[in-house]
């Protein structure tokens, strides 16, 4: 994983390029749909928040990949979503605040964006993606898995389901079976 990131950000990067591998290789389906179905219009034009998310995301995965290739180096076979990473990243943002938000924001390069226009931008990207091929089913696995006793904020709760499709848990991490949970 690249280095620099915060050992919390760094293992729920590991956790959801597992779950990104599950989308990718769903999306890497065959179809038996038109071959000039690429060349296509979207269904609808983008937002202007949903396209600035789009060329941000774009930046972060490519940094994110050069970082990794950086760290990994190119005798590795390494595979990650940066998509993933993003979106997780995103759904994290939700509960920064001063400083660590303001880093993580330019690590995104969402620092142009409003809190309202990502999370926004996101629910129309996932929308748009849901709905792009009625043969094709898009199954996302964003989570967030917090301490169990620990406060948590339900704007936070609520904005990461409403927006990202998350499902949000308390979990008693000490608990053998909590990883099965997590993973499962």
């Amino acid at each position: 994983m690249p280095s620099g990131l915060p050992p919390p950000v760094s293992a729920l990067v590991r956790r959801l390029v597992a779950a990104g591998l599950l989308v990718f290789f769903g999306l890497g389906c065959d179809s038996t749909g038109p071959e000039d179905a690429a060349d296509a219009p979207p269904p609808r034009p983008l937002t202007a928040a949903e396209d600035q998310v789009v060329d941000a995301d774009n930046a972060f995965g490519l940094t994110l990949l050069r970082s990794t290739v950086d760290t990994e180096g190119t005798a590795k076979n390494v595979f990650l979503s940066p998509i993933s990473v993003s979106m997780a990243l995103g759904m994290a943002l939700n509960g920064a605040r001063g400083e660590t938000r303001s880093a993580m924001e330019a690590a995104l390069e969402k620092q142009d964006l409003f809190p309202t226009d990502i999370n926004d931008a996101y629910r129309g990207l996932i929308d748009l993606l849901e709905g792009l091929d009625p043969n094709v089913e898009v199954a996302l696995a964003n989570s967030i898995w917090y301490r169990e006793g620990l406060p948590v904020r339900h704007a936070f709760i609520d904005t990461n389901r409403a927006h990202f499709d998350a499902e949000v848990e308390a979990l008693d991490f000490a608990d053998p079976s909590a990883s099965d949970r997590i993973n499962g």
